[in-house]
């Protein structure tokens, strides 16, 4: 779907952002924000494969040992919930209609649904029309901040389902355009202006949502079907 040049550009990209990651690991912000510091080591993660290398190996170690710390710091989760059989979901019209109507957490469910149980399209063109009906949908959250997650959800989903290839290069310009000169993802500036760090609460969660899209846009599977040592 992607040329090699796009790929080595993205390379470039994940590499930028592990050495602002790296660099925040060691700081009280993540210590302080489980959330963040489970966000951060995912982050490098991805780096890792999108840009794999020995210092993105010890990238991922430092960032489970960091995760392991905190989390014998927090209360135990509650034991898992067995989830139920999915079945694919039909591609047809009713679908593209409803992902272009719907709102915000119904498209979220739709998300889930295809990730769960993939699709049941009867051709390329049922794909593409579902491609791009979905990419519209990310193209309008991406605009605003509090949405830009979801976005990245749904533009995960045209990527790894390999759904509309220019929709797919489209989404990429956007997640690329949100990368700032340091590797940092997220256009708002590191402090508000009352001084308040902004990194762990924006950055970090932006910098997560545009490397997996980065890397389910180019893998050939997504990144919510590896086993990592954060599952």
């Amino acid at each position: 779907m992607l040329t090699a040049a796009e790929r080595e550009a993205i390379r470039g990209d994940a590499e930028r952002a592990g050495v602002w990651l790296r660099g925040l690991l060691h700081e009280d912000v993540l210590r302080a924000n489980l959330r963040a510091a489970c966000d951060a080591a995912s982050a490098l993660a991805i780096r890792a494969v999108l840009a794999p290398g020995g210092a993105a190996q010890r990238d991922v170690r430092d960032a489970a040992a960091l995760v392991a710390q905190l989390r014998a710091l927090a209360p135990a989760p509650p034991p898992p919930v067995p989830a139920p059989t999915r079945l694919p979901v039909r591609c047809d019209a009713a679908l593209w209609t409803t992902v272009l109507s719907a709102p915000p957490a119904a498209v979220a469910g739709i998300c889930d649904a295809i990730e769960a149980g993939g699709l049941d399209a009867p051709g390329a063109a049922s794909r593409r029309e579902l491609g791009l009906a979905l990419a519209a949908r990310a193209f309008s959250a991406a605009r605003t901040l509090a949405a830009y997650g979801a976005a990245m959800r749904i533009a995960r989903v045209v990527a790894a389902q390999r759904l509309d290839a220019p929709s797919v290069r489209e989404l990429l310009r956007v997640v690329r355009a949100m990368q700032r000169a340091g590797g940092a993802f997220g256009h708002l500036p590191f402090r508000d202006s009352g001084g308040n760090d902004l990194r762990a609460a924006v950055h970090v969660p932006y910098t997560l949502a545009s490397l997996w899209t980065m890397h389910d846009a180019c893998a050939d599977r997504s990144w919510a079907q590896r086993d990592t040592f954060l599952t």
